[in-house]
């Protein structure tokens, strides 16, 4: 399954001289010249001062007798990011949650296109829902060219989506309670977030989150040989080469930085994301110190078809804790 790095996967800079290094076992070819200088990691997103994006709320998309929807976009690095703000019609002030998509086929995807029923439940249940596309989608703007950043840039979309809203002064918002939530490859975006920003928010749940060991992942979804595979160790080497980076992209690096709650729902019978892999994320989290739920899912897969509801009523009540 190639997902995790697809959406990421652009071009890799021209490149001169030839080296080999064993990856897994198997020669790569790793022309030293091409690995990516000054690339970006949740290090040095980590130390980048603060953006102040705005978030600017447009066209009025639907209503229902519980909450109205718009169009909305934001600023990230420069680029615009296009989103769907859902807003109560309760009297707030409410909390505010950003909602961060897995893996979306580019071509057939439109805005607010993901998380659908998240989004209407969160808002329902008396939330200010900021879902973001991220760049590249919908009405985005494409991610600059270059070398694959294992999601770093989509990584900064989620920190300045949260910025945005939390500076937002919408009407029915409280600012200073911010949460977040995404599911697969938008799960570890936010596990990302949650080191390189720690603070950012008040609690963090992810349902069925890629690995926290990003050349782990790589190495299970991508085989040697694979074109995306060999553009990536390209741009990056390997961890026997270039340590640093692949350390710097994993967000089990950084656990011993967390400070806010994190939730973690999966289902045990899921073939996309291995159950095992999330079990060795939480048991990273445990081992820190840091504070972790882990909510498994007998039999579901993961998508959560048959028991979502359940995933939701966790996501309520672990929420409830810290912004109620």
């Amino acid at each position: 399954m190639r997902w995790f790095i697809v959406v990421a996967m652009l071009v890799v800079g021209g490149c001169g001289g030839s080296g080999t290094v064993s990856v897994g076992g198997v020669p790569a070819t790793l022309p030293p010249s091409s690995l990516a200088a000054g690339a970006a990691t949740l290090r040095t997103i980590g130390e980048a001062p603060e953006a102040a994006p705005r978030l600017t709320v447009g066209r009025e998309i639907s209503a229902n007798n519980v909450y109205t929807s718009h169009a909305a976009t934001y600023t990230s690095d420069g680029l615009t990011i296009s989103a769907v703000v859902h807003e109560p019609l309760a009297p707030g002030p409410h909390p505010g949650v950003v909602l961060v998509h897995g893996f979306v086929d580019p071509a057939s995807y439109t805005t607010g296109g993901g998380l659908q029923r998240e989004q209407d439940y969160l808002a329902r249940a008396g939330y200010v829902v900021l879902y973001t596309d991220l760049r590249g989608l919908a009405g985005s703007d494409p991610a600059p060219s270059g070398p694959p950043d294992l999601e770093m840039g989509a990584t900064d979309d989620v920190v300045n989506a949260v910025s945005a809203l939390a500076t937002s002064r919408l009407p029915g918002l409280d600012g200073e309670r911010i949460v977040l939530l995404g599911h697969s490859l938008g799960g570890l975006l936010v596990l990302n977030v949650l080191v390189a920003k720690p603070g950012v928010v008040d609690a963090v749940a992810a349902f069925a989150p890629s690995g926290t060991d990003r050349f782990k992942d790589a190495q299970l979804y991508l085989p040697p040989g694979d074109p995306i595979y060999q553009a990536l160790i390209a741009a990056h080497g390997t961890p026997d080469t270039n340590p640093r980076y692949w350390a710097d992209v994993s967000p089990r690096t950084f656990v011993d930085r967390v400070k806010d709650p994190l939730l973690i729902v999966q289902g045990d019978a899921d073939v996309d994301v291995p159950y095992a892999g999330t079990e060795e994320t939480v048991a990273a989290w445990q081992k820190a110190g840091k504070e972790v739920e882990f909510v498994t899912l007998k039999g579901e897969d993961h998508v959560f078809e048959a028991r979502w509801n359940e995933a939701m009523d966790a996501v309520i009540a672990f929420f409830a804790e810290y912004v109620r």
